[in-house]
C-alpha cells in the first residue's frame, strides 16, 4: 500500500486524485457552485464561539480536555428515533446533543478530563453520561474509544488531552497528526485500489474547533489552520446536495433519499466524501478574490451552519453510513 505521510492539506487532495478522476456517482454542478458563490456575502460567514448554554464555559485546562473528548465521540447521530438530549430545559441532538451531554458529566461530578478514569470507565456510566431519548449509534464504538482514548493519554500525555495539545507547538497540522499517529480512532482514512485515501475529519475538526472556541489564542493559537480541510462528513454533502452543488447518480440518489444504508469504505460513500472536500475547495478558491483570508474550515462553518436551519418536506436527506469517521 502506498504511504500517504500527512502534511497538511496537500496531503489530503493528493490523496483524492485517483477516485476523484473517475467519478461514476457523484458529479459536482459548476454552474450551481458559481452561482451560489456569486451570493454569499461576509455577513453570511458565521463567527462561532463555541459559547452556547450548553457548552462547558470554562477557558481552562479542563475546557481543552472536554473540547478534544468531544471530538473524538463525534459521529454518527442519525438513529431513528434520533437521539436527544434534554439540557436546560431544551431537547439538542447531533453534535449540539454530545455537548450537552458531556457538559452535563461534567456538573454531575464525572471526571471526563481525565485520561486514567476513561481508560477505566464502565459502560454503565458511560450509558448514563450518554443518556437521552432514543438510543445513541454505535454505543459500543464510543466506549471503546473512550478506553482507548483515556489509555493513550496515560501512557504518552500524562493522562490529559491539553498536554497533547501543548505538544503539538501551535500547529494544527502536528496536532492532526499526533491524533492519527497515536488514537487508531481518528485514523479516519480508507484504501482504494492499493491507495490510501486520507479524510481525517474528526482530527482536523479538532484545532478548528479549538481556534475558534479561543479565538486563536492560548490553546486555540495556531500559524497554520488554513491547512485543514472541509469536514467530509454527512451533513455537508447534504447542504451541497440541496443547493445543486452535488448531484448523485440516480442510483445513488434512490438510496439516499429511500434512507438505504451506504456502508463504508464503498465506492459510492467514498465518492460523496471525496466530492464534499473537492466542492469546498472550489467554493474557497472562488471566494478567495473577494475574500482573501477564507479557509477551507470557512466553508465548512458557512455550509454547515446553512444545514441546521430546518428545511421544508422537499429537502434533500443526508446519507446513512454507520461509521466512527463522522
Amino acid at each position: 500500500m502506498e504511504n500517504h505521510p500527512y502534511r497538511g492539506k496537500l496531503s489530503v487532495l493528493e490523496s483524492l486524485t485517483p477516485l476523484a478522476g473517475e467519478l461514476r456517482t457523484v458529479r459536482i454542478d459548476r454552474g450551481q457552485l458559481v452561482a451560489f458563490c456569486s451570493q454569499i456575502g461576509s455577513s453570511h460567514f458565521p463567527n462561532l464561539r463555541w459559547n452556547y448554554f450548553f457548552i462547558h464555559p470554562g477557558l481552562d485546562e479542563v475546557g481543552v480536555d472536554y473540547f478534544m473528548l468531544m471530538n473524538a465521540l463525534n459521529f454518527c447521530y442519525w438513529g431513528d428515533p434520533k437521539w436527544t438530549v434534554e439540557y436546560r430545559g431544551q431537547l439538542l441532538d447531533g453534535a449540539f446533543g454530545m455537548f450537552a451531554a458531556l457538559t452535563r458529566a461534567l456538573r454531575d461530578g464525572y471526571p471526563i478530563y481525565d485520561g486514567e478514569w476513561l481508560a477505566g470507565i464502565s459502560r454503565n456510566d458511560l450509558a448514563h453520561i450518554l443518556r437521552g431519548e432514543g438510543e445513541i449509534p454505535l454505543f459500543y464504538q464510543r466506549f471503546n474509544i473512550c478506553r482507548e482514548v483515556g489509555r493513550v493519554l496515560t501512557e504518552s500525555f500524562g493522562g490529559r488531552f491539553h498536554n497533547l495539545v501543548a505538544r503539538a507547538d501551535k500547529s494544527a497540522v502536528k496536532l492532526v497528526r499526533l491524533l492519527v499517529e497515536h488514537f487508531p480512532s481518528f485514523d479516519d482514512s480508507d484504501e482504494w485500489e492499493d491507495r490510501r485515501i486520507l479524510f481525517y475529519k474528526r482530527a482536523q475538526l479538532a484545532p478548528a474547533m479549538l481556534q475558534e472556541r479561543w479565538q486563536g489564542r492560548g490553546p486555540g493559537e495556531f500559524s497554520d489552520i488554513d491547512e485543514m480541510t472541509a469536514s467530509a462528513d454527512y451533513k455537508i454533502p447534504q447542504v451541497l446536495r440541496q443547493l445543486g452543488i452535488l448531484v448523485y447518480c440516480p442510483e445513488l440518489e434512490n438510496f439516499v433519499d429511500r434512507k438505504v444504508r451506504i456502508p463504508p469504505g464503498t465506492r459510492e460513500e467514498l465518492e460523496i466524501r471525496i466530492t464534499t472536500l473537492v466542492a469546498c475547495e472550489m467554493i474557497r478558491e472562488r471566494l478567495q478574490p473577494r475574500f482573501p483570508e477564507i479557509t477551507s474550515q470557512a466553508v465548512d462553518r458557512l455550509l454547515w451552519s446553512a444545514g441546521q436551519v430546518k428545511k421544508g418536506p422537499n429537502h434533500k436527506p443526508y446519507h446513512l453510513t454507520l461509521t466512527t469517521a463522522y
